[in-house]
């Protein structure tokens, strides 16, 4: 695990702590929510990124509303994101996965690589690799439930940097999927906007102890990083 990726700095902006979301983040924690997608997450945003922006996301019954319900998701925590410090990485094996696709995303390999990059830089001082690259844990993480070993390697990855969610719509990885001794997660893009509303997060506030210890109380509020939302757009795919 790289500390830096962890590490709370004014210019990520407000990030989060564990007494106000204990059940998503390790005690004592005060930092950055660190989430690694997978590919099938990466692929929406890629096809979908210029209507997350518009806010014109495609309903029932141009699509079930299972996905609808997860498309929202997820434009609602790229909203978060604008702002909050969410931290959304993509491991090498789920870059992979992505590009692997054989639809007509394999012709845009390129893109793909673009966009995983645009969410992942953060800080303009962040220093990580990219693709980031999962250091070999002492032991590896030992997950239940995962069906299948390309599965089973996506949400390694995912513990093995220590993200705190690993993110996916994939129902082969819908829980029961646990990896003991890690803090990883895993989740749908409902249930993180779920919990996210649970405690209260904004744009500005909650999320946050406000404990002595805290190092948010202080930090002021950056403006929309709009640039953001315009890499989405930029990566959407052009019209067949």
């Amino acid at each position: 695990m790289t500390g830096q990726l962890f590490e709370p700095t004014a210019g990520g902006g407000l990030g989060f702590c564990h007494d106000a979301m204990p059940g998503l983040l390790p005690a004592g924690y005060h930092g950055p929510l660190v989430v690694a997608i997978d590919s099938n997450v990466l692929i929406d945003l890629y096809e979908f990124g210029t209507r997350m922006v518009e806010d014109s996301l495609p309903e029932p019954p141009e699509v079930p509303a299972s996905r609808a319900g997860e498309l929202e998701a997820i434009a609602s925590i790229l909203d978060l994101w604008l702002i909050r410090d969410i931290r959304l990485v993509t491991t090498p094996r789920i870059l992979t996965d992505a590009k692997a696709n054989p639809s007509r995303l394999a012709r845009r390999r390129q893109d793909i690589e673009h966009l995983a990059r645009a969410l992942a830089f953060q800080l303009e001082d962040w220093e990580e690799p990219f693709p980031l690259k999962a250091p070999e844990p002492s032991s590896p993480p030992t997950v239940i439930g995962a069906r299948g070993e390309a599965d089973r390697q996506l949400v390694e990855e995912a513990a093995a940097i220590g993200a705190h969610v690993f993110l996916t719509q994939d129902k082969r990885l819908r829980r029961p999927v646990s990896i003991p001794d890690a803090a990883t997660q895993v989740l749908y893009p409902s249930e993180l906007a779920a919990t996210l509303a649970g405690a209260r997060v904004t744009h500005f506030f909650g999320g946050i102890c406000g404990g002595s210890d805290c190092p948010y109380p202080d930090f002021s509020m950056p403006a929309p990083d709009l640039g953001r939302y315009v890499l989405l757009g930029l990566f959407a795919p052009a019209p067949a």
